[in-house]
């Protein structure tokens, strides 16, 4: 993708989002889950960055905000910021959560006043709308992401290798080319391809 298609590509995922909460409120077919299963098994993968406990959290692509409430039934205790670029999801968020930090925005122009220790990004690139190249955009976010964290960042994608490919509809992306995209970055990355077929997550470190 041309840098200057994300625009196009974040406008059209927050339709889609709003179109989704729309329906579903804040059940987990918001996000784009297939079963309430699926969505547990990609939160604990992500989870598996490092120690939450205690930390703070910047979910990127927050949603509704049902990541949160996974961490509150995990976590002691945990300081959390949630950002997506719907309107609508963030509003049913805050009507939900009233006292927490959630924000409407553009990931790429997210800023914090510093660092948080992790920054979880779940289902960010998964949905295609066009048919440009992602991985310019995809190695954006990355470097973004990362940059807005001080000890790893979990990001989540589709493998090819699932048995199911809706590339219609779907972004698949190479999970080898993906790792080495990361090791750009930091050396410090690994690579879950064992917790769902068709599904990997990667953790960066700083």
């Amino acid at each position: 993708m041309p840098l200057g298609s994300a625009p196009l590509y974040i406008d059209s995922l927050a339709t889609f989002t709003d179109k989704l909460v729309d329906l579903y409120n804040r059940d987990y077919k918001s996000g784009d889950h297939g079963t309430p299963e699926d969505q547990f098994r990609r939160y604990m993968a992500l989870c598996g960055l490092g120690d939450l406990n205690y930390a703070s959290v910047l979910d990127a692509g927050c949603g509704v905000g049902l990541f949160y409430d996974y961490l509150q039934d995990q976590l002691d205790s945990f300081q959390y910021i949630g950002v997506d670029v719907s309107e609508r999801a963030i509003r049913v968020a805050i009507e939900h959560e009233p006292t927490i930090d959630f924000r409407q925005g553009n990931l790429l122009e997210t800023t914090l006043d510093e660092p948080v220790d992790f920054v979880i990004a779940n289902g960010l690139l998964t949905l295609k709308f066009g048919e440009d190249d992602m991985i310019a955009y995809r190695n954006q976010l990355l470097i973004h992401l990362f940059s807005l964290c001080s000890k790893g960042l979990a990001i989540n994608f589709l493998s090819p290798r699932s048995p199911h490919k809706d590339e219609q509809h779907y972004l698949y992306f190479d999970a080898g080319e993906t790792l080495n995209a990361c090791l750009k970055i930091t050396p410090h990355v690994v690579l879950r391809h064992d917790y769902e077929e068709g599904h990997f997550t990667v953790y960066l470190y700083h």
